[in-house]
């Protein structure tokens, strides 16, 4: 038994390796009972497998498409990744995506089947419309597998999923919204579809998206998104919110916005710091007279941070009009 070949072979096809390539590497079927048995290996799906420090050290997401690869590896007909599991191969941002099941469609035009942890369904496109993303993994057509993943989920996550998709120009909103015309009769579809029409693809993060969605739930004027603000300096700021005539700035602070603007051996209270003189410009400025922060916290408290927001914006109309 060769391990150190088996390693490399995982490693050359994405971690997953199955029955067969055991076989080659010189396991026996004993042995690979008793490989199991003892955690040397993890077992994802009948016939395949993943070395323990591969799956430790791997996400949700990341199991999620560990098991798409061995689904689509021992599928007995061709098949592209689609829903929840197509746009996460396609790098989409979700909001605690459901990844309980592998979704895929298949190519063969035949109609399609539910198994334990699959659902195989009924393709209406051929393979050379789909996008090859590697040797294992064909992901459905864009606009198909977006829309059909903001069906799988409530009217939030919903579109979380499509700004994220429309802001990594995988499609466009215009196209999103020709697709969900096309699932109109579809069951389950009518949440999606009026997501698409909040769809915003200038949100770069789940953050923004929600405190977004945040905003229109709870009766709060919707803000610009990405609002631009030129510093005395040469700066550049984008703000995620603007209430521009309120004189209102809107900040979703996510860890990993601070993550994105931290530099190697720099002390994480330099981040926070550097970020303070960011606002600090930001409101000498001019445009900005008032910022309000949201956190990960906030969006659990709705109405409470709509009312913080509303004040923020109400007093910001009166300030204007008495000047």
């Amino acid at each position: 038994m060769d391990h150190n070949h088996l390693r490399d072979l995982a490693g050359r096809q994405h971690d997953v390796f199955s029955t067969a390539d055991a076989h080659e590497a010189g396991y026996d079927d004993r042995a690979i009972t008793s490989a199991v048995r003892r955690r040397e290996w993890v077992r994802i799906r009948r016939g395949f497998f993943v070395l323990p420090d591969a799956w430790e050290s791997a996400t949700a997401t990341d199991r999620h498409l560990l098991l798409a690869r061995a689904v689509a590896r021992s599928s007995r007909t061709p098949v592209a990744l689609t829903h929840v599991t197509g746009a996460l191969a396609l790098g989409v941002a979700a909001w605690e995506p459901d990844v309980r099941t592998v979704h895929v469609t298949r190519l063969d035009g035949r109609h399609g089947a539910i198994e334990h942890g699959v659902t195989n369904h009924e393709g209406r496109f051929r393979s050379d419309e789909c996008q090859r993303i590697d040797e294992d993994l064909l992901v459905a057509p864009a606009s198909y597998t977006i829309f059909g993943a903001m069906t799988l989920h409530s009217l939030d996550k919903a579109v979380v999923i499509g700004d994220s998709a429309v802001n990594r120009l995988l499609l466009s909103e215009d196209e999103l919204a020709r697709e969900a015309d096309a699932w109109e009769r579809y069951p389950f579809s009518r949440s999606a579809r009026l997501a698409t029409r909040l769809v915003d693809g200038r949100a770069e993060s789940p953050g923004e998206s929600l405190g977004r969605f945040l905003f229109w739930r709870n009766g709060v004027p919707q803000p610009e998104l990405q609002f631009r603000i030129d510093g005395p300096g040469g700066e550049t700021a984008y703000l995620d919110f603007m209430w521009e005539e309120a004189g209102v700035g809107g900040e979703f602070d996510g860890k990993r916005k601070y993550m994105r603007s931290f530099r190697p051996e720099e002390d994480p209270g330099e981040v926070v710091f550097r970020e303070k003189r960011r606002e600090d410009w930001i409101l000498e400025e001019g445009t900005v007279r008032t910022m309000r922060r949201l956190v990960w916290a906030d969006l659990f408290t709705p109405t409470a941070t709509a009312a913080r927001f509303r004040d923020a914006i109400r007093r910001g109309l009166r300030r204007r009009v008495l000047v």
